[in-house]
């Protein structure tokens, strides 16, 4: 494509489920949500130029999208947009105080609300809309800071160098900031499985204290936090009036690290591309129980690469471990923003691969190196196809 202007618009739609509503996430909860602690947002941001729209980014505060799930809400999307489906991305920020949009969820106890998934995607759809007709050219940077010690704990003990990485869109009109992505592996576990809450735990908080002292719309999304917790928790009690203010704490040090990192960007040179999608047949090894939920034989994986001048945004199918964003930063450089839970879920991607249950939620050590493999190798710059590529 041409060096022409990259333009961003975004807009926030509310995706709260009516209470009562069983909440996902913890195998351990008891009874239903009462009463909302926080609204539930969608978050849209979309990318394009005078060609056109090259890239949507859809941020749900949900705890997972499983392909079944995510399929048919990136196509509503993309009609909508008359994009093709390849160029909508949809990440959770896996939210464990959200309703479950899981197929058989009851099995797990999370059963799905009725009629959640219209709402779901009607309010998604119109939010895309709504980011899509207010497109305006901006400037772009990239930045990244080390989070602070006492924030984060990695819960295996294994080597741990949590940071932060940001993209700033800010309007080239009058310098005012539009959006800014943020990506951070960390769990949004402060409050336990006592919760019964509507919530986002400290992500709410993070995005609200940039906002406030950054300006535009924050938009949080999980990199590979699948071993990574908040270092300071409050499960005991699960009136929000005991973990609220711990979820605070936790999301405006992250809030703050951002903001460290959005002082400190570098510039990103103009340029926008959906490099190929690449799909890995993965196999299911019959020991895990995520493996046995499908029955054998093999899943079939997406992995999406977007260039924003030098920047790579990259999706993690599932949970990745924080030594695998390390080994993705080792090989791909440090201007790299990992997208996880995207385009849906396909389990845990425990590195190094060890026994717990993160790995039985798993499809096992194979699939497992495969995708690892694939996300630490950029797509050759020759493997492409017109149909890949925003022109």
């Amino acid at each position: 494509m041409g060096a022409t202007p990259a333009r961003a618009g975004v807009a926030v739609g509310d995706i709260t489920p009516p209470v009562p509503v069983a909440l996902a996430g913890y195998g351990d909860r008891d009874g239903l949500a009462e009463s909302v602690h926080d609204r539930l947002d969608v978050r849209v941001l979309v990318l394009g130029d005078d060609d056109g729209i090259a890239m949507v980014l859809v941020v749900l505060d949900l705890l997972l999208l499983a392909p079944e799930r995510a399929d048919p809400l990136r196509r509503a999307v993309a009609d909508r947009l008359a994009v093709p489906v390849d160029a909508v991305l949809t990440t959770c920020v896996h939210v464990h105080g959200g309703p479950s949009t899981i197929a058989n969820g009851d099995e797990l106890g999370w059963p799905e609300q009725a009629h959640y998934l219209d709402q779901l995607t009607a309010t998604t759809v119109a939010a895309a809309a709504s980011a899509a007709r207010h497109l305006e050219p901006v400037e772009v940077a990239f930045g990244r800071e080390d989070l602070p010690a006492g924030v984060a704990v990695n819960r295996r003990g294994h080597a741990f160098e949590p940071s932060v990485a940001v993209l700033d869109l800010v309007a080239s009109a009058d310098g005012r900031r539009i959006a800014t992505l943020v990506g951070v592996g960390m769990h949004p576990t402060v409050a336990g499985p006592s919760n019964r809450t509507v919530s986002t735990d400290w992500v709410g908080p993070c995005r609200r204290a940039l906002e406030a002292a950054e300006g535009g719309v924050a938009l949080v999304v999980q990199g590979c936090g699948g071993d990574v917790n908040p270092a300071v928790t409050s499960w005991e009690d699960g009136d929000p009036a005991a973990w609220a203010p711990v979820a605070s704490s936790v999301g405006a040090s992250v809030a703050a690290t951002a903001a460290a990192a959005l002082s400190s960007a570098r510039a990103v040179p103009v340029g926008l591309e959906r490099r190929p999608v690449r799909w890995s047949t993965v196999p299911l090894d019959p020991a895990t129980l995520l493996s046995g939920l499908y029955g054998g034989g093999g899943r079939d994986v997406e992995l999406h690469e977007w260039r924003i001048g030098d920047v790579t945004v990259l999706s993690v199918p599932g949970e990745g471990f924080h030594h695998l964003e390390q080994a993705v930063r080792a090989n791909r450089g440090d201007r790299v923003l990992l997208v996880g839970l995207a385009p849906d879920w396909h389990g845990y991607l425990p590195v190094p691969f060890e026994e717990g249950y993160e790995e039985s939620l798993s499809y096992g050590p194979g699939a497992v190196s495969i995708i690892g493999a694939a996300l630490v190798e950029p797509v050759d710059a020759d493997d492409r196809h017109p149909a890949a590529s925003h022109r």
